[in-house]
C-alpha cells in the first residue's frame, strides 16, 4: 500500500520540527544527511538535490567553501534555481533546472561532507 502523499505545507510543517538531528546516514552518492534532509528526500521525491549538491563538489570554488549555503527555488512553472553561497551570501555557483519539487523554496546547509537543514546546524 502506498502511502499518502504530504502537502507542500504539512512538509514545511514537518521540517520546522527537525533540530539538532541526532541521525546521519549516508547516501548512495557518498554524502551524508540528517534524519531532516532524509524525510525532505523521501517526502519531496528529491534524493537528486543530494546528486546536485554532490556533484557541485567537484567545481572547484565551490568545494573549497568548507560551509555552503543551498537555496533552492522552484516558481509555479517548474523553473528552478539552485544558487550556493559561501555563508557569507557570496554566490559560488548556480543552476539553472525544470523540477517538480513541491516545496517553492528550500535552503539546506553543506559542511564537512554533511547536507543538513538549518534547524539542524
Amino acid at each position: 500500500m502506498q502511502k499518502e502523499q504530504l502537502s507542500p505545507e504539512q512538509i514545511e510543517s514537518n521540517l520546522a520540527h527537525f533540530h539538532g538531528s541526532e541521525g546521519v546516514s549516508r547516501t548512495h552518492i557518498n554524502v551524508a544527511i540528517t534524519d531532516g534532509v532524509k524525510f525532505l528526500a523521501e517526502e519531496c521525491k528529491a534524493y537528486w538535490i543530494l546528486d546536485n549538491i554532490s556533484s557541485y563538489q567537484t567545481i572547484e570554488n565551490v568545494k573549497k567553501e568548507r560551509f555552503q549555503v543551498i537555496d533552492l527555488t522552484v516558481d509555479e512553472k517548474g523553473n528552478a534555481l539552485m544558487i550556493v553561497t559561501d555563508g557569507n551570501e557570496n554566490e559560488v555557483f548556480r543552476q539553472n533546472f525544470w523540477s517538480t519539487f513541491p516545496l517553492k523554496k528550500i535552503r539546506l546547509y553543506y559542511t564537512d561532507g554533511v547536507c543538513l537543514l538549518p534547524s539542524e546546524y
